[in-house]
C-alpha cells in the first residue's frame, strides 16, 4: 500500500500565501532570504525553492528553467500547493513544448490530478488543449469531478455572463461534439487555435481592465448588488501578464475588497509609458512567453 503522508509540506515563509488567487497570488509575504536567481537555488533539493526560484526568473523573462517544474507537477502525495504552483507555471510560462506535456498529462493522470491539469489547461487560454480537456473529462469516473472539468471549459469558451456549454443529459461523444463544435467556430473565428482565450475571446489585457472598472463603477450605485465572481477570473490573468500586486483585492479571509481593487487597477491604468500587449498572446509580468 503507498504512503499517503503529504510530502514538501515545510514551505518557506515567504512564500505564505503565494500561489493561493484569493491571497497572494504571484507575490512574496516578505523578501526572500534567499538569492532566488543563483544556481544553487535552481538546484535546491527543496521543491519549493526550486518553484520559487523559476518564478523569480520569468517574472524577469527568463522562461528557461521552466520545464524543471514537471519534476514535482504530478506527485500524488506532495503538497498540493506545491503540484498547483507548478502546473500553473507551466501553463502560465511554458513554452509550446511544456504546454504539448501539459497535454499528454492530462490523459495519463487520473482523478483529482487529471482534473487539476484541467484546471491549468484553461488557465494557460490555449485554445488548441480543449480537445485534450473534453477527452480528460469523459476518462474521469467520478461525476463532481466531470464537473469542474465542464465548468472549466465554460470558463475558456463561453462568455462569463452567458455560459452555454453544459452537459445535461448528453452522452460523452454528444458532449465532445458540442464542445468541439464550439472551437471549430473559434478557429474559423480567429483563424488558429494556438490562442489565448478567457471567456471565448482572446485575452486581451486593457479590455479586461476596462470590464473591472466597469464592475467596480457599478458597485458604487446605490442599492447596487453584485456578484465578484468574474474577479476569479481576472484577477489571474490580470497579474500574471501585467505584474501588478493584486494581494490587496481580497483580505485574509478571502473576502473581496472592491476599493482596493479599484485603486490598483486605476493605479496601473494612469501608468506611462502604457504597456500594450497583444491579444491572444501570453505574457508574463509584461514579458511574452515564448511559443
Amino acid at each position: 500500500m503507498p504512503d499517503e503522508r503529504l510530502i514538501y509540506t515545510d514551505t518557506p515563509s515567504f512564500l505564505q500565501g503565494t500561489f493561493h488567487w484569493m491571497q497572494r497570488g504571484y507575490q512574496y509575504a516578505h523578501p526572500p532570504d534567499i538569492d532566488l536567481l543563483s544556481a544553487e537555488a535552481l538546484s535546491s533539493p527543496d521543491p519549493w525553492i526550486v518553484v520559487a526560484a523559476v518564478l523569480e526568473r520569468v517574472k524577469r523573462g527568463d522562461f528557461g528553467s521552466v520545464p524543471l517544474l514537471r519534476k514535482w507537477a504530478v506527485i500524488y502525495n506532495a503538497d498540493p500547493t506545491l503540484v498547483a504552483a507548478c502546473v500553473n507555471l507551466i501553463a502560465h510560462a511554458g513554452s509550446s513544448s511544456d504546454l504539448d506535456w501539459l497535454a499528454t498529462e492530462m490523459l495519463d493522470q487520473t482523478g483529482w490530478a487529471q482534473v487539476r491539469l484541467v484546471r491549468a489547461a484553461q488557465s494557460s487560454g490555449q485554445l488548441f488543449l480543449v480537445p485534450f480537456m473534453v477527452e480528460a473529462r469523459n476518462l474521469l469516473e467520478r461525476q463532481a469531478d466531470r464537473d469542474m472539468v465542464e465548468m472549466y471549459l465554460r470558463g475558456l469558451l463561453d462568455p462569463l455572463d452567458e455560459p452555454a456549454l453544459y452537459a445535461d443529459d448528453c452522452s460523452n461523444a454528444e458532449y465532445e461534439k458540442l464542445v468541439l463544435a464550439r472551437v471549430d467556430a473559434l478557429v474559423r473565428q480567429y483563424g488558429t487555435d494556438r490562442i489565448a482565450l478567457l471567456g471565448g475571446e482572446p485575452i486581451d489585457i486593457w479590455k479586461m481592465v476596462a470590464a473591472m472598472q466597469a464592475v467596480l463603477t457599478q458597485h458604487r450605485e446605490p442599492g447596487k448588488w453584485l456578484d465578484w465572481g468574474n474577479f476569479l477570473y481576472w484577477r489571474e490573468p490580470f497579474e500574471t501578464y501585467t505584474g501588478v500586486d493584486c494581494s490587496r483585492f481580497y483580505d485574509s479571509k478571502g473576502s473581496f475588497m472592491p476599493l482596493n481593487a479599484a485603486a490598483a487597477l486605476e493605479k496601473y491604468a494612469a501608468r506611462e509609458p502604457r504597456v500594450e500587449f497583444e491579444p491572444g498572446q501570453r505574457y508574463f509580468f509584461g514579458h511574452r512567453v515564448p511559443s
